[in-house]
């Protein structure tokens, strides 16, 4: 059963928290004892995968990603329309505000400048903006985990030009949700 886990496709490791060698050995820990009886109870699949359920928000597409990425099981899917109100972009949002609000320290300043401090850290140019790399670095830094496939399309959904101006995705990512949001369409 080993042979068809994929630690590659693993958040954490697409994130660059965790090498795809840590995930493996965790695997094999959780797996341990199905290998001294020869088998592997369902149960303990299920105990396993009901803990790492525990520690993703509460949307299941993400859970399923998780799943079948690691075990290879990914649905045939075409490429959808992906926009800001995609729930798995929020959920990656509200991810990233907690994020920074963790990060912060709200007494010596507005939540606001955590996020565009780092950003700017990362900005190599100085233009103003990120690539998708430097964003996969900002997330990192963050300690968001989520996987590279959802991290990249959140970041097409606020890109221009292949560049996220991230003063502008900082300001509307604090602002009041009540306001309308602009966003691009990516296929």
């Amino acid at each position: 059963m080993m042979e068809q886990f994929n630690p590659e496709g693993h958040p954490s490791v697409q994130s660059s928290l965790l090498t795809a060698d840590v995930v493996m050995d965790r695997m094999k820990i959780v797996f341990d004892g199905a290998h001294k009886k020869g088998w592997l109870d369902f149960e303990d699949f299920k105990m396993y995968y009901a803990k790492m359920n525990a520690t993703i928000p509460n949307n299941d597409d993400l859970f399923s990603e998780v799943v079948g990425g690691t075990w290879g099981i990914r649905e045939n899917e075409e490429k959808k329309t992906i926009t800001k109100d995609d729930p798995k972009v929020k959920t990656m949002l509200e991810i990233l505000k907690e994020k920074v609000r963790q990060k912060s320290n709200t007494h010596l300043g507005n939540i606001n400048t955590t996020l565009y401090k780092l950003f700017k850290f990362f900005d190599k140019n100085r233009n103003e903006t990120v690539s998708l790399s430097e964003w996969m670095e900002v997330l990192g830094r963050l300690g968001v985990t989520v996987g590279k496939d959802i991290a990249t399309d959140v970041y097409y959904v606020f890109a221009k030009d292949d560049e996220l101006e991230y003063k502008e995705f900082v300001e509307m990512l604090f602002s009041n949700p009540n306001q309308p949001m602009k966003h691009r369409f990516i296929s």
